[in-house]
Formats: structure tokens, C-alpha cells, sequence
């Protein structure tokens, strides 16, 4: 954890900035008013909102403990020309506000109320504050919510009940806003693009057309080979489902690492390719790079008969980027690898399509789809 020192500095902090923000707008009013500063922070109480993190913050306005406890730090001030330096208040989670709060805000999610504790009260001695801990579990949050990475998680928190003096009710709740990015790991779009242990569950491969085998994972690796040569063509493909977002700009990344193959004739497409649907066995006339069809995106590399000293002649001596001795791509954009999603693109896939021949082994690895 966090030294004390820090800790103490960073609730100074926080302290310090609230009561500058307030004091031109706070009446000193003849009784104490009670309220949580945490809600004038951000902008002044228009909203009551604490973001977590707070945007553009010197300090955190959260601790992380060594076993991954995630505390937000929250408080109550009394205020006026006689602050009370000894008092008691109910801390109370409001359902009803943190669902409004959720259908307001843009990525809004309830934190899930099995992951996070509060005190049900917070005791004030000799001193006109005190702060008390929102804990939130990230272990257990990382583990059954994921996909919150990509939201923002909210939970109205709201103080009642003055042993003495009187609420400021404006600010006597606060809506906490934990912004999931910053505690989640990101999830990968392209699932088991190392062809791990368990990979099998994410991809999967169809002998398209007449290339039984050619495809397999082994090892850690999408493996391509096929020994005997085939008599007429052979298509398969390995895929999986993805989830892009139509207009944002992203980069498939994938390594390959081929053994040379001898050059006879026109024989071998291989490609990796963005695609908006997949085919089924036996859809013979299924390419990845349609001519009326622009949704469809790849990389590949082949052998045309102009290109007898291309990389599946030659080999790659061991792994190297795709993109680097790729043949041909769609957009051009994937000259890097980028591209902008479509509503479309629905699949990633790895295609191999043979006419008369035979591949030796062709590795693929590292698989990934990462937004720009």
C-alpha cells in the first residue's frame, strides 16, 4: 500500500482544492451545515459527479492496496461560522439516484454492489471532517466483469442522519463515476492470437474445399502444410468472431514465419483478412478478396507466376511481420497494417487456398487487432 505520508498528502490535497473551490460560494451560515466535499469537486457541485480518476488531478484520488483493493477516498466537511468538530452521520447507498446517474452517462454501468464496501456510518472527533472508504474488489471485478474495461461504473453515495447540525442537501450525495479503463486490463479483440493452451476454444478452422489437414494448431502456433500435393484446388480457412467499432481506425498486427516452398507454377494464396461473413464447407466460390466486394480487407502473399522470388519461395528465415513481405492488400492503408472498421467486419481469418500443389510448413503467430 501507499505510504501514510502519500496518503495523508493526497487527502490535503484533495481537502485543500475543495475548500478553495467553495469558499466564495458557501454561506457562513449561523449552523453548521454538513456535506460531502467529494461533490463540489469536480465542477462545483452542478453535478455532484467525482470522477475516478479525477481528470487532469496532481494527485490520485484513490489508493490501490497490495491484495488489489481499490479504496476511493470519500468525506464530509461541516461548514459555517461555528463548524462542529464532533458529530455522526449514516452513509447510505441511493439505488434509485445511481440508476438515474447510469441512464445519463455515457458508458454508465451499476458497480456491482457484491464487489464494493462502505461503513453504514461515518464518526467525526475534534476536527470539522473525516473520510471514510468506498473498497471496490478489482481482483473479483476483473475476473466476473471484464468487459467493463470499456465503461464507466457508478454508485450514488449519499450521507443522513446528522447527530447534530444540519445537511447541506445539495451536497449530501455524491455520484462516483470509476472509469473502467484505467483499472481493467484491456481485452483483446483477436482472442487467442498466440495459439496458446485453450486456443482451440476461440478459433475455428474448415476444411473449405478438398485440404483436409492443411490447418492445425500446434505447439503454440497456426500451422500451414500440406505434404502431398493436391490435385485441383483446396481451399480452408481458420476464424474467429470479432467485435470492432464501425468508423474506428485500428491495426492488425501477425507474425509469420514460412519455409520455402518450390516454385512450379501459380499455387498458393495465403492471407490474413478483415471479413463480414465466413464461408461454409464446399462454398467453393468463397474468396477473401472479392473484386465487387470491397467490405473484404487483407494482407497476403502468393504465387503468381510474376512472382517466383516471392516470400513463399524464399522463405522468411524465422518470424517476421506479415505486413513486411506481404503481396497485396485491401485498403491501402494496410501497406501498415491499418484500417478503418466497417459495420461489416465481423471475422478475422486466416485463408489458404492451393491449386495443384503442395505448401511446406507455414507458421502464423501473434495475431492481434489493436485500436489506434
Amino acid at each position: 500500500m501507499k505510504s501514510k505520508a502519500i496518503y495523508s498528502y493526497i487527502l490535503a490535497s484533495l481537502l485543500a482544492a475543495t475548500l478553495f473551490s467553495s469558499c466564495e460560494d458557501t454561506p457562513e451560515w449561523g449552523i453548521a451545515k454538513i456535506y460531502m466535499p467529494q461533490a463540489s469537486l469536480f465542477d462545483g457541485g452542478l453535478t455532484n459527479q467525482y470522477p475516478v480518476p479525477m481528470p487532469e488531478a496532481t494527485v490520485d484520488n484513490y489508493v490501490i492496496d497490495d491484495d488489489s483493493t481499490l479504496h476511493v477516498r470519500l468525506g464530509v466537511l461541516s461548514s459555517g461560522q461555528k463548524p462542529l468538530s464532533s458529530y455522526s452521520l449514516d452513509v447510505y447507498v441511493d439505488a434509485e439516484a445511481t440508476a438515474a446517474a447510469v441512464a445519463s452517462i455515457n458508458r454508465g454501468v451499476e458497480l456491482p454492489p457484491e464487489l464494493y464496501t462502505l461503513p453504514s456510518k461515518v464518526s467525526v472527533e475534534g476536527a470539522p471532517d473525516g473520510f471514510f472508504n468506498l473498497s471496490v474488489d478489482l481482483k473479483q471485478l476483473a475476473e466476473n466483469y471484464p468487459h467493463y474495461n470499456k465503461s464507466r461504473m457508478i454508485v450514488v453515495v449519499g450521507i443522513a442522519n446528522p447527530s447534530a447540525g444540519e445537511l447541506n442537501e445539495k451536497l449530501s450525495a455524491v455520484t462516483v463515476i470509476i472509469e473502467g479503463s484505467a483499472f481493467l486490463p484491456v481485452i483483446p479483440i483477436v482472442k487467442a492470437g498466440d495459439f496458446g493452451a485453450g486456443s482451440e476454444n476461440y478459433w475455428t478452422i474448415v476444411d473449405v474445399d478438398n485440404a483436409p489437414g492443411a490447418m492445425r494448431i500446434d505447439d503454440g502456433k497456426l500451422v500451414v502444410h500440406v505434404e502431398d500435393p493436391v490435385s485441383g484446388n483446396g481451399r480452408a480457412i481458420c476464424y474467429q468472431p470479432i467485435e470492432l467499432e464501425a468508423g474506428k481506425t485500428y491495426k492488425l498486427s501477425v507474425d509469420i514465419s514460412i519455409t520455402p516452398t518450390e516454385y512450379l507454377n501459380r499455387g498458393i494464396d495465403l492471407a490474413c483478412a478483415i471479413v463480414p461473413h465466413v464461408p461454409e464447407v464446399g462454398q467453393t466460390s468463397w474468396d477473401y478478396k472479392p473484386s465487387g466486394d470491397q467490405r473484404f480487407y487483407f494482407i497476403d502473399t502468393d504465387m503468381e507466376s510474376a512472382r517466383q522470388n516471392g516470400p513463399l519461395v524464399t522463405g522468411t528465415n524465422g518470424y517476421t511481420p506479415f505486413v513486411s513481405i506481404h503481396t497485396y492488400r485491401r485498403p491501402d492503408s494496410m501497406l501498415e497494417g491499418e484500417f478503418t472498421a466497417l459495420e461489416d467486419h465481423k471475422y478475422v481469418a486466416i485463408y489458404l487456398r492451393l491449386r495443384n500443389w503442395k505448401i511446406n510448413p507455414v507458421w502464423f503467430d501473434n495475431i492481434k487487432i489493436e485500436e489506434k
